[in-house]
């Protein structure tokens, strides 16, 4: 019986193939090549605006749940998830970042981790979201906090800031909408990225765009993602500590699965 070839020998391998294929996409501002992980699935050289209406409705439809994480709300089982993201992010910038500087939280959603900085002091917080739904709903919750429906990315949405957070929303804006262009034009400081390094869509590489901006890699850090066969207790585990010295990805015949998140923390130079 005929077996496919697995596509990836090993992780470097995977991130050179999806580097150099998502710079071909940056370039040209659409997408091109599709993901490898869906490469059989999505047509290449598909212009962006057919992705755009297909993950516009998934953002606003009105049947989607709130994404909160608060206890009541529809998404109370993901909370000590979502608290390790936002611990694993404060963590690295809370040295770095003053309190009354002006924190932009990128597809803010419901605005829970904006919250979370609330809680630890931080005074000047802004979240933008595509979504009305899940602006309108962030609104009522947090008063304090202002919130601004749009597409990042279009310079009529451009919110000024001095540190620009991502919590697993950098893959959302898609390519013709010049993410790091965005980027530069927003963020006068520092931009934080908190995601599990793609490997099911094409991996941006903020290494590259963003030190072609100005930014320069202050520090990453990178831990354990959940692990359903592993338990809670060994999630969000620094690499390099007892019972964490594992691969990376589960490189497999005709997927990849993540194992580890990193968040990185950008400075402008």
């Amino acid at each position: 019986m005929f077996k496919r070839k697995q596509r990836f020998k090993s992780a470097g391998n995977l991130w050179a193939k999806k580097t150099v294929l998502g710079q071909v996409n940056e370039a040209l501002g659409i997408q091109v090549f599709s993901s490898t992980d869906s490469e059989h699935t999505t047509i290449p050289f598909v212009n962006n605006v057919l992705r755009d209406f297909t993950r516009n409705r998934q953002y606003t439809n009105h049947e989607q749940p709130i994404y909160d994480y608060d206890k009541g709300c529809d998404m109370n089982h993901r909370e000590p998830w979502a608290q390790k993201t936002f611990n694993l992010t404060y963590e690295l910038i809370k040295d770095y970042v003053a309190l009354d500087d002006r924190i932009l939280d990128v597809c803010c959603g419901s605005g829970w981790h904006l919250e979370q900085f609330q809680k630890q002091g931080f005074t000047n917080l802004a979240g933008i979201d595509i979504d009305p739904v899940q602006i309108d709903y962030a609104k009522k919750k947090r008063p304090s906090i202002d919130f601004t429906n749009g597409m990042f990315g279009k310079p009529e949405f451009d919110i000024t800031c001095d540190c620009m957070v991502w919590f697993d929303s950098i893959s959302r804006i898609s390519y013709h909408l010049r993410l790091f262009e965005g980027i530069n034009r927003c963020a006068r400081k520092f931009v934080v990225i908190n995601s599990q390094e793609a490997s099911n869509d094409l991996y941006r590489d903020p290494h590259y765009n963003l030190a072609k901006k100005g930014f320069m890699l202050l520090e990453k850090r990178t831990v354990t993602e959940e692990n359903k066969n592993l338990g809670p207790q060994d999630d969000f585990k620094p690499f390099g500590t007892l019972h964490t010295n594992r691969k990376v990805l589960d490189l497999q015949e005709d997927t990849t699965h993540r194992l580890f998140r990193s968040v990185y923390l950008f400075m402008r130079v």
